[in-house]
């Protein structure tokens, strides 16, 4: 479990905009431990005080997009992996996928099992683009294929990706607890990734092209490196695409056939949207 420097701020927010959505934008600024608060448009997160002048500014930008409000308070010392672990619930992704926490007891009637604890690095499985890619995952092959997790998170598309047989698995994340959680995630699952960095898709070996791509971030950097992601996949490859919000969906699949890619299956769930498309 984490060890999380006890000076945290608390910050309730009001929206009427859907939570997932909320919380998939602040997890990526470092806000954690979501909860609902005492009215169904309330929702509590918190951050490190010293990070408290960036929370805002990005809360600020955040209403420019998806009117809010929110208030604020320093927390007194708490046991903050106690608080972890009161919010995190095992989650199935129908029964081929289970993904829980070291805490709980073992998951029954599942095909695959992976253990994630929960941590400041996104990507426990609880949000909705993940457990549509993991679900897009099980309906392709991958036994002996080449596969990039990119924007691995937690590491668990690239874990699920060896569960699911293929022979060589690269994750790459540009956050340093993302790189350091996957790592941790490979050592409890016994799962043996070949590759893990630190880093961006230009730190990918040049050399190295791909059966398939795993990308489950956001809107931005898809659309951004679309023609990258199509230049290293081998023919006949598959990206699997999600972070994208309803609303931009036109656009990313537009973005994506002008790359060079086809659309071979789609998902939608609770807002947001996956993908996969063949070059």
């Amino acid at each position: 479990m984490p060890q999380f420097t006890p000076s945290y701020n608390k910050y309730t927010i009001e929206s009427a905009t859907d939570h997932d959505i909320l919380i998939a934008f602040l997890a990526e600024e470092n806000f954690d431990s979501f909860s609902e608060g005492e009215t169904d448009n309330q929702l509590i997160t918190y951050r490190l005080a010293e990070e408290h002048e960036a929370a805002l500014a990005y809360l600020g930008e955040l209403n420019e997009r998806f009117p809010l409000t929110y208030r604020w308070e320093l927390m007194p010392d708490k046991n903050w992996n106690e608080e972890w672990e009161k919010q995190f619930e095992p989650i199935y992704v129908k029964n081929r996928l289970g993904i829980r926490a070291s805490f709980h007891p073992p998951m029954e009637d599942v095909r695959e099992e992976l253990i994630i604890d929960p941590k400041m690095a996104f990507g426990t499985g609880h949000h909705a683009t993940t457990w549509m890619v993991s679900d897009l995952m099980f309906d392709q092959e991958f036994e002996n294929r080449i596969v990039l997790d990119f924007g691995c998170g937690t590491g668990v598309l690239a874990l699920l990706a060896k569960r699911l047989g293929a022979g060589f698995t690269w994750a790459v994340d540009i956050e340093k607890p993302s790189y350091e959680n996957t790592l941790e995630n490979a050592i409890t699952n016994n799962v043996s990734l070949d590759v893990v960095t630190h880093g961006t898709l230009d730190d990918v070996a040049i050399d190295k092209n791909f059966d398939m791509i795993l990308a489950n971030i956001n809107r931005n950097v898809i659309l951004a490196s679309l023609p990258a992601l199509h230049e290293r996949l081998n023919d006949g490859g598959l990206l699997f695409v999600s972070g994208i919000l309803a609303q931009d969906a036109e656009l990313v699949e537009q973005s994506a056939r002008q790359a060079g890619f086809s659309p071979a299956e789609h998902r939608e769930r609770e807002g947001w949207q996956a993908w996969v498309f063949r070059k």
